[in-house]
């Protein structure tokens, strides 16, 4: 083996040869591949268009830089963007920086941590593909910030294939998790568990057909728990597109205890609902709130001894704007005690009223199958295992809401979707970068409710209005310093809610 430099277009260039000989005895070179611009012959410094600059020699084969920043004018060109974006991304940064979870992110991959954070801020606030996440950088203050971070869209790949390895993956939830428990001062958690499916046509193997309430697709399922006080995400995992939710949820909760989170509570859909897990809730002394799937045995046999006359003046629930009636029943529940909420939605009992008032006859069995679907028009029922004020019943059921607000967070704000991965490492790492970005948004939405309560006279900032009202902070880009140029009144207020002090002048 041996490097043949050449010119070409005033520039020299490189690429590692075989010799060889055929049967003659004729010697001829065989091309492994292509080096691309020689930037340094001395150090084996190499700049191509799909690697970026990076170090190679015949006998370690292809490394990265350690200190990238050295080599950004060979790669860039010597022409730095004269302004660059500022705004969200410093001060997104700083609040994460002081809340302490950007550490445990860079913690992942310590040595290409200018990678992960940005592509971390490239989730939270563009919606372009990874593929353009080098722009981002190039025009943003990431730029100064991470100046080593390698985002070259087959660097990307390599990098995402990386931190998506299992040993990986469980070292970041081992600290991910201790941070929450630092912050939260506890190990025991009321969680909530969901899952949600990511459409995907690659041929993975995790791709499988799924009907999840009569949508049918190919997707692979993703399994979130959530912990219901602050509505934080707490871990993730994923299973093949065809796996039923009833099926993963001993796995999930097997997962948290390994990690030292203990749950004491738990919320659920009617997807997680059989014996086989009521059964493992019980034995694991794990209180339950669910609620009962319509159509078996238990539920039909509650609706007929407690739905007449459930919907007098003396049961009802005021929820908002709602008006339900509610009892609770004590029953046998798989082998053990529990209790059962027989309840009506009134609004909904209208709604599914007119609905089947408007169908023609000739669409119903018969009579009575008619009758029955109008008497249980709005009927539903929660099992818990603990007794529960019927007037704390439903705000402790629909605290669910977080969990599909967080998965509302890594779809439209985090980039989850669409998947663009084709094997299983590469998937696991995009997910994680997702599942970072998704948790630094709530931190920060978390940091705006804290600084600024809401009140009657203001509502606090969130984090989709200050990502829009910093965008207009921009910084000037000299050879030693980064000047910021003034925020406006609403980045102002922006930086006072968050304690952050700008400098005019940052050293480069």
């Amino acid at each position: 083996m041996f490097i043949k430099y050449y010119q070409s277009g005033g520039y020299e260039y490189a690429r590692p040869l075989e010799a060889k000989r055929d049967e003659d005895g004729e010697r001829y070179d065989i091309l492994n591949c292509h080096l691309g611009r020689v930037i340094d012959k001395e150090s084996g410094i190499f700049r191509s268009r799909d690697r970026g600059t990076y170090r190679y020699s015949l006998a370690n084969g292809f490394s990265d830089i350690k200190d990238n920043a050295e080599y950004q004018e060979s790669t860039y060109g010597s022409k730095m963007e004269l302004i660059l974006d500022f705004g969200p991304e410093y001060v997104f940064s700083e609040v994460l920086r002081k809340d302490g979870i950007w550490d445990v992110f860079a913690s992942a991959l310590p040595n290409q941590s200018d990678t992960l954070l940005t592509l971390v801020l490239h989730n939270m606030l563009w919606s372009e593909a990874r593929q353009y996440s080098e722009d981002f950088w190039l025009s943003s203050y990431a730029r100064i910030a991470h100046p080593n971070a390698r985002l070259k869209s087959q660097r990307i790949s390599e990098f995402l294939a990386e931190l998506g390895d299992e040993a990986i993956f469980r070292s970041f939830f081992e600290s991910y998790l201790a941070y929450v428990v630092r912050k939260s001062k506890t190990t025991k958690h009321s969680i909530l568990i969901d899952s949600t499916g990511l459409p995907n046509d690659s041929h993975m193997e995790l791709t499988a057909m799924n009907n999840h309430n009569g949508v049918i697709s190919n997707e692979i399922r993703l399994i979130l728990a959530v912990d219901r006080k602050t509505g934080y995400p707490l871990y993730f995992r994923y299973v093949k597109g065809n796996i039923l939710d009833v099926n993963s949820l001993a796995h999930t909760i097997s997962e948290l205890s390994r990690y030292q989170i203990e749950v004491d509570h738990c919320i659920l859909d009617a997807g997680y609902y059989c014996g086989e897990n009521i059964e493992d809730l019980d034995y694991w002394k794990i209180p339950y709130l669910l609620r009962l799937r319509a159509g078996n045995t238990t539920y039909r046999n509650l609706i007929n001894l407690h739905l007449p006359g459930l919907d007098s003046y003396e049961n009802r629930v005021i929820y908002g704007d709602r008006a339900v009636f509610i009892k609770c029943v004590p029953v046998e529940f798989h082998k053990s005690k529990a209790f059962a909420y027989v309840a009506i939605d009134l609004d909904r009992q209208s709604d599914e009223r007119r609905r089947i008032y408007k169908q023609p006859p000739g669409e119903f069995k018969s009579d009575a199958d008619r009758d029955e679907k109008i008497r249980n028009c709005g009927a539903f029922i929660l099992v818990s295992k603990l007794r529960i004020g019927v007037n704390e019943l439903l705000p402790l059921y629909y605290s669910r809401q977080a969990i599909e607000q967080t998965f509302d967070f890594e779809k439209h704000y985090a980039n989850l979707l669409p998947l663009r991965t084709h094997s299983e490492p590469t998937f696991r790492g995009h997910i994680l970068i997702s599942f970072m970005a998704t948790a630094s948004i709530m931190t920060i939405d978390r940091a705006f409710m804290l600084a600024h309560p809401k009140s009657k006279k203001k509502n606090p900032f969130n984090f989709i209005q200050a990502r829009s009202c910093l965008r207009q902070m921009k910084c000037q880009v000299f050879d030693d310093h980064v000047s910021v140029l003034e925020p406006d009144r609403k980045s102002n207020d922006i930086l006072k809610a968050m304690r952050i002090k700008w400098e005019r002048s940052i050293a480069r």
